[in-house]
């Protein structure tokens, strides 16, 4: 796992509520992050999260934290 897939999941987790489940536009994940603006790293690092395993994409901005 990468380091911006690192700080995506550490950021889903903080904004996880206690059914795992979040809902959060991209704007907000990279303000947790610390990144000024959303780009394709974020969109490809969500899609490799799903990939492994990490989270499920239930929608446009609804996530489902499985670790």
């Amino acid at each position: 796992m990468g380091v911006i897939e690192k700080k995506i999941l550490g950021a889903l987790l903080i904004l996880a509520n206690d059914d795992m489940e979040v809902k959060a536009t991209f704007r907000d994940i990279a303000k947790i992050i610390g990144y000024k603006e959303v780009g394709g790293a974020m969109t490809f690092a969500i899609k490799l999260l799903e990939i492994n395993n990490y989270i499920n994409v239930l929608g446009k901005g609804k996530y489902k934290v499985l670790v």
